[in-house]
């Protein structure tokens, strides 16, 4: 089994999100009340419902932290130049379908289990293709190509957190409603969309703040 991604992304939504909106002050202890329950909360969870190992929940708690120092904590990569990012970002869905395109050639089937479980599973929507491997590798290709090709330090005003924290929950649920209603019918169309709709889900939350910023300022310049 991989490792859990529910883990790993725990520790990086609640840790940026404590690390956004705590005091300086009171930093260390909202971490220690709030956040470290919370991540013990959810790896017992998996444990308890036998969806992972103790060893692969805390295997997954660290990659999220090794998430958030190489990338939260590091804001370099923001300063490269947009297209040498998109060419890196644009890596992962091409050496994603290049395995996939080598398997299906070898004569392995990459979707075995879920071509096992159309088969069998007496319901066809107790079946997830969001569990898959290949589905986690378009979800996180599309969320690469959207930070990309908006994550640039100009769109990032770090002085209006509280409008990125709503303007990013809400293109969330949006993202959410959307994948609920995406047909699974067709495996390839339904990786296809899940990444279209990730990209555009990471150019909403970091562009909406600084498109309403800018309306905003525009609207005050024009009263003056």
């Amino acid at each position: 089994m991989l490792e859990p991604g529910h883990c790993q992304a725990s520790f990086v939504v609640w840790y940026c999100l404590l690390d956004s909106l705590a005091q300086p002050r009171s930093r260390h202890l909202v971490f220690v009340v709030v956040f470290v329950p919370l991540q013990i909360l959810m790896m017992a969870s998996r444990i308890f419902i036998a969806a992972h190992f103790p060893h692969q929940c805390i295997s997954g708690f660290l990659i999220g932290a090794l998430c958030v120092q190489l990338i939260y904590k590091n804001e370099g990569y923001l300063t490269h130049a947009t297209k040498r990012k998109v060419l890196y970002s644009a890596a992962l869905p091409a050496v994603a379908t290049a395995t996939f395109a080598t398997l299906v050639y070898s004569g392995f089937n990459p979707n075995w289990s879920v071509a096992l479980a159309r088969k069998w599973c007496r319901e066809s929507t107790w079946i997830y293709l969001d569990t898959t491997p290949f589905y986690a590798m378009t979800r996180y290709s599309g969320s690469a190509l959207g930070l990309a090709a908006a994550g640039n330090l100009k769109f990032l005003n770090y002085e209006q957190r509280g409008l990125s924290l709503v303007s990013g929950l809400c293109s969330g649920m949006f993202t959410n409603t959307v994948h609920k209603i995406i047909p699974r019918h067709n495996i390839q169309v339904f990786y296809f969309l899940e990444c279209i709709i990730n990209f555009s889900n990471v150019i909403l939350v970091i562009l909406l703040p600084y498109v309403i910023i800018k309306l905003w300022s525009l609207k005050l310049g024009k009263k003056k």
